[in-house]
């Protein structure tokens, strides 16, 4: 909406385009006039119709010059006179209408000032017509990321442009319910997923609606990739855990199977059926149990040595 503002500026303030219309309106015009304001007109829509602008149009006292316009697309004499009385004495601003969306399409109607010596007075009309259905279709992010998304454009006190059809029981809730950026609603269709917000700049709310199925569908999605992806953590922290602890307590296992064997065997020094090493180990359990053989095989001497010789 923006862009559009700015190249009803940008043709308002044409040089050649003002010589034109001065020269009409000073009773200077050549023969060609119409055609050179139409080309300029041409010129300006093919450069900004990606815009969504329908048509340009251009009126004033003496002839209407307009881009290519479908017969059933027309607007009627009425609607043009509306639409020139509704710039009036406005300065030269921009001035959207939005009475006739639905049949019509978005209007945005400027006065085309002369500037040349700061006179001011008016040269003409500038119309720009818009495509509302295809402006909300492609401004929306969401319409690529979930199924049958439908868009509202609206205003305080009508409906300029909707993708869908809405009965007036859905539009009342949609307008009078609606307190917070977004929320569920039931709609006639079923329950909807709604945001609401308004367009900078101007007085319009922009409400997108997504089937709630389909939110809800990615909600559970994602809780279930979720739930999965803790209970796989857990899982494999126990795993690892228990892989850990058991090759710790292991050497522990061992010492109380030394203690055992040294007090229960016959021979003293006897040693369980070990198959670890401890000799090379320099950390605490290599330590603790190097000291526990050295002790068994210090007291088996003295029994078997001293104290069965001193017998």
């Amino acid at each position: 909406l923006t862009n559009i503002e700015s190249v009803s500026a940008s043709i308002s303030t044409d040089k050649a385009l003002q010589s034109l219309l001065a020269s009409v309106k000073n009773n200077t015009a050549r023969y060609e006039t119409h055609s050179e304001v139409y080309n300029r007109l041409e010129s300006y829509y093919q450069q900004f119709r990606d815009n969504h602008i329908a048509y340009i149009m251009l009126v004033n006292d003496s002839f209407t010059a307009n881009t290519y316009i479908k017969d059933s697309h027309m607007p009627p004499q009425n609607l043009l006179d509306e639409l020139v009385d509704l710039s009036k004495n406005k300065y030269g601003k921009a001035q959207w209408c939005t009475s006739y969306s639905k049949k019509h399409g978005l209007f945005l109607t400027r006065e085309i000032r002369r500037i040349e010596n700061a006179q001011f007075d008016t040269l003409g009309t500038l119309i720009i017509n818009v495509d509302a259905k295809a402006l909300i279709s492609s401004s929306s992010y969401y319409s690529s990321q979930y199924s049958n998304p439908s868009f509202l454009l609206c205003d305080d006190t009508e409906i300029i442009e909707t993708s869908s059809q809405l009965s007036r029981m859905d539009l009342q809730k949609l307008s009078k319910n609606f307190s917070s950026p977004y929320s569920v609603m039931a709609l006639d269709n079923g329950k909807f997923f709604v945001v609401k917000n308004q367009i900078p700049d101007f007085q319009w709310y922009f409400y997108i609606l997504v089937p709630y199925s389909d939110i809800y569908s990615s909600v559970e999605i994602a809780r279930f990739l979720f739930l999965t992806s803790i209970f796989l953590s857990l899982g494999c922290a126990i795993l690892f855990s228990k892989y850990f602890i058991g090759n710790l307590t292991i050497h522990f296992d061992n010492l109380i199977k030394k203690f055992h064997s040294f007090q229960y065997k016959t021979h003293a020094a006897s040693k369980p059926e070990i198959f670890y090493d401890y000799s090379q180990r320099k950390d605490e359990l290599g330590i603790i149990h190097q000291q526990f053989d050295a002790m068994a095989a210090r007291i088996d001497e003295l029994i078997n040595v001293n104290y069965r010789n001193e017998l």
